[in-house]
């Protein structure tokens, strides 16, 4: 805008040259506009484009400036300007990926395009292969198909020919405890299925699949087969065994039982010590009781100590004498005829093992089920604890109302427990404790609510009683009392009461 049309703003309105005034700062000429663009475009071109000439960038707009020199922003840089340059910079780099990557990719159409020329030629030339691939994957299929039942059929007649194949075979899950196993499917196996169902098949890939695969199973028959020859050289027995053997098996079976009740006998003792505690309360019978008791018991031990001393000595088919003095009610003849014939004695103590394996299953389970009742108890005792932590964490009334010790020696004098209980109380967690504390607090809750009560009401018969004498006070006061004679009327005792109509009268009789 010219100075003379500045001047020509005194004769506008007031507002519009208010607006003009304020637009003024704003409003410049186009020589001096074109002016500032080109200094601005200088001062950019000369940080930007450092590397160029001044000629070249000053005249040039900002979106065809060249990246090259941007790698780098100064640090004078800040605002507008700084995210400018970062802009510009992303910008570049996007460009040239976007050009690398054009480039790769029209590389690759060409290339795929020339192999599939190549492809189509070669194919025109050269004959099918299909139907000789077929049959020499059948070939391989029947080959493997033939080694499996190869390797099958030796392992059937091996297991023929072993001891474990007859009926009186003992021991013969024994041979099984050696063996791994089953393996697992490999994943290869797997992949070459997957890739076996595709369409396009890579002869090399089966190939060496198929190697791979026959491979492994050598392995594996290796493995078996010195297995065999380390159970077979084990197991190196006649077919048919002996009455002595098969005592003496059955002998060492029946000592592992009697060791493994023992051992759970002793487990189970220190479980059972409350409830023979318990027991021994109610059934107490004396200091001899028990005496008589335990020499029973360790005699009966002594005698089944001497019984089994002398059934693995027939076990053993040794002829060792007997102590003379045996406090047993079998005699000598029936003792030497169970030593000279073990095959008796193997029918005594087979029914015997029977028992005493029946004894153990029932043991066993019992164990089981106390252990499960016991578990079951402490996780329900744990989950009580848990619930009254809570409860006493979050409730009002325990802290308000204590248990004090006072009280506590009052309840134990209230109600004299019994040495068990007294004895369990120490083992079992004070869930009874917390129960009898939360009691208490309720109780110390209700007598202090029933007293208050108590003394309100108290209160209130005083401020009845009270307000009553007031209001007798007051009827007094205003001559509103009223007497009944004894016949039953109501007579007026106000002082008053004498002039109500009788003035006339008294004035006569003065």
């Amino acid at each position: 805008m010219s100075l003379p049309e500045m001047d020509h703003l005194g004769s506008l309105p007031e507002a519009i040259e208010a607006v003009q005034q304020s637009l003024g700062p704003y409003i410049k000429q186009r020589q001096q506009v074109e002016t500032i663009r080109r200094t601005l475009a200088l001062h950019l071109s000369q940080h930007v484009n450092s590397a160029l000439g001044d000629g070249e960038s000053a005249s040039r707009p900002l979106s065809l400036v060249h990246t090259n020199g941007i790698d780098t922003i100064p640090a004078e840089f800040r605002g507008l300007r700084k995210d400018y340059l970062r802009a510009l910079r992303s910008n570049a780099r996007a460009r040239e990926e976007f050009t690398k990557t054009s480039k790769a990719h029209r590389a690759k159409v060409l290339e795929n395009q020339r192999l599939r020329e190549k492809q189509q030629q070669s194919q025109d030339e050269i004959p099918n292969y299909e139907s000789s691939t077929a049959l020499f994957l059948d070939v391989i299929k029947t080959k493997r198909k033939h080694e499996k039942l190869r390797i099958l059929q030796d392992h059937i007649n091996t297991l023929s020919h072993m001891p474990s194949a007859t009926s009186d075979y003992i021991e013969h899950i024994l041979a099984l405890n050696d063996t791994s196993n089953l393996p697992r499917v490999p994943t290869e196996l797997l992949a070459s299925v997957n890739t076996s169902q595709k369409g396009n098949v890579d002869l090399v890939e089966l190939v060496a699949q198929l190697e791979k695969s026959v491979f492994r199973a050598k392995l594996q028959l290796k493995r078996e087969q010195a297995l065999l020859a380390k159970i077979r050289n084990e197991t190196d027995a006649p077919a048919e065994s002996s009455p002595a053997q098969k005592f003496q098996a059955l002998a060492a079976t029946r000592n592992e039982l009697i060791n493994w009740i023992e051992t759970e006998l002793s487990k189970a003792g220190e479980t059972e010590n409350e409830d023979s505690n318990k027991e021994s309360e109610y059934q107490v019978k004396g200091r001899d009781y028990m005496e008589n008791r335990m020499s029973m018991v360790a005699a009966q031990y002594n005698r089944y100590l001497k019984a089994r001393q002398a059934l693995i000595i027939v076990a053993a088919g040794q002829t060792v004498q007997q102590p003379p003095a045996e406090p047993d009610h079998m005699d000598d003849s029936a003792r030497t005829g169970a030593l000279k014939n073990p095959g008796t004695a193997l029918d005594v103590s087979s029914h015997y093992i029977e028992n005493l394996m029946s004894l153990a299953n029932e043991q066993k389970s019992t164990i089981q089920l106390k252990s499960h009742v016991t578990i079951s108890l402490s996780k329900q005792l744990k989950e009580l604890g848990y619930s009254l932590d809570r409860l006493t964490h979050e409730s009002h009334l325990l802290p308000t109302y204590p248990m004090t010790e006072l009280a506590q020696q009052g309840k134990r004098l209230e109600a004299a427990a019994s040495f068990a209980e007294e004895t369990t109380k120490h083992e079992k967690p004070d869930s009874s404790r917390r129960a009898r504390v939360w009691v208490f607090a309720a109780e110390s809750a209700t007598n202090a609510t029933n007293n208050a009560v108590l003394a309100s009401l108290e209160d209130g018969e005083a401020a009845i009683s009270e307000a009553l004498q007031h209001l007798q006070a007051l009827k007094f006061v205003l001559g509103t009392d009223s007497a009944q004679s004894h016949d039953g009327q109501v007579v007026n005792t106000d002082i008053w009461s004498i002039l109500d109509g009788n003035l006339g009268a008294i004035k006569s009789e003065e």
